[in-house]
């Protein structure tokens, strides 16, 4: 699917080892409902998903 210039910008920041993402929770929620996403090891700590690392490797092919 198409992904917004927000969304790749998160996914760009991603941290290579762990996927945990930092960002504004209105980012947050709309790449979580886009499945991009998935809650972290704690509160308030997010880190890709499945989906998010397919994302994530084919902005970097």
């Amino acid at each position: 699917g198409y992904l917004t210039r927000e969304q790749i910008l998160l996914l760009l920041t991603a941290d290579p080892g762990s996927g945990e993402v930092y960002a504004p929770d209105w980012l947050i929620e709309d790449c979580h409902d886009r499945g991009l996403i998935t809650p972290g090891d704690g509160p308030g700590r997010w880190r890709l998903s499945g989906d998010g690392w397919d994302a994530w490797n084919a902005l970097l092919d």
